[in-house]
Order: structure tokens, then sequence, then C-alpha cells
């Protein structure tokens, strides 16, 4: 019995380039926030937690993990989370265990699931910041969101058909 149309592999050629274009976009996107965010906070370590959600938000945009809410507001809870610990509490071992801690148990309360964003609490509990890397960070996100909705806009908008390929999505869509 052959598997649903949905379920069988899309052709090799159309993967290869599918991987190709989301491994360029995301490394060209994450180099590029290293480079802006080092050159205008010297803190390029913020934006290491966003390396995954950029990964994820060019490999499979529409997925409900990698909606804005999930990406955004995980991703500030995390943030915020990991910041709070790093101040109330004095050992950094113990400030990292309640950031992750209290990240996960609100993002998942909130039913907000974007598992890269408890990695942004770890960067903030774990090596002290001012209030400044909060707002770097917050600018940061806010570039790889525009850039996912760049992304949509060229794969499902302006010319679908003409994307598709690229994305191996002749077959079937995510």
């Amino acid at each position: 019995m052959a598997p649903p149309e949905r379920m069988r592999r899309s052709d090799p050629e159309a993967d290869w380039r599918r991987v190709a274009t989301v491994s360029a976009a995301t490394v060209i996107t994450v180099v590029l926030m290293i480079v802006v965010v080092e050159q205008i906070a010297e803190q390029a370590v913020l934006v290491t937690s966003l390396a995954a959600s950029t990964f994820l938000l060019y490999y499979q945009p529409l997925h409900r993990m990698n909606r804005f809410v999930p990406v955004v507001g995980g991703h500030l809870i995390a943030a915020g989370a990991g910041f709070l610990a790093d101040e109330v509490i004095p050992s950094s071992t113990l400030a990292l265990a309640v950031a992750i801690t209290v990240t996960v148990t609100t993002l998942a309360s909130l039913r907000i699931i974007h598992p890269p964003a408890v990695s942004t609490s770890v960067v903030f509990a774990y090596r002290p910041h001012d209030a400044s890397a909060l707002l770097t960070f917050s600018l940061t996100l806010a570039v790889v969101v525009a850039l996912a909705a760049v992304y949509l806009l060229l794969r499902h908008v302006i010319a679908p058909r003409r994307w598709a390929h690229l994305f191996g999505l002749d077959e079937h869509r995510p």
C-alpha cells in the first residue's frame, strides 16, 4: 500500500534546492544579525538564541510554533525571565535554573510553544546584561520577524508558483 500523497517524498532535486535556499537564508540572516548587534551593542551572544528561530521561520514559516505570538512572545518572555533571574538571584547557576523553569512554565501555561525561546532565558540569566541588552534583543527579534514576513510574502503572495519549486512545494504545502 502506497503512503498518502502528502507523505510521499518530493523530488530529491527540489528537496536539495529547498535545503540550499533555507540554509543560505538562515546563514545570511544570522550573520547579519550578529554583525549589526556586535557593532551596536558589542553583545553578539544576544542573538545566538535567534539562530534556531530563524531557521524554523525559513524552513516552516506556516507552522503554528512559528507564528508571531509564539516567536515574539516566547522570546520576550524568556528574555524577561532570564534578565529578572539574573538581577534577583545572586547565584548564576540558580538564576539559570529559575529562568528556564519560569520560561518553560509560563510558555506552556500560555500555550506559547517555541522551543528556541528557552535558550533566550539561558543567554540572559547566565551572562549579566544591562537594560539596553533587552532593547537590542527586541530590535533584533523584530528584524527576524520582518525577514520572515518578507519570506512569506515571496513564498505565498507575490509568486507562489514561481517560488514553489525552490521550497519543494510542487506536490504539497506544509
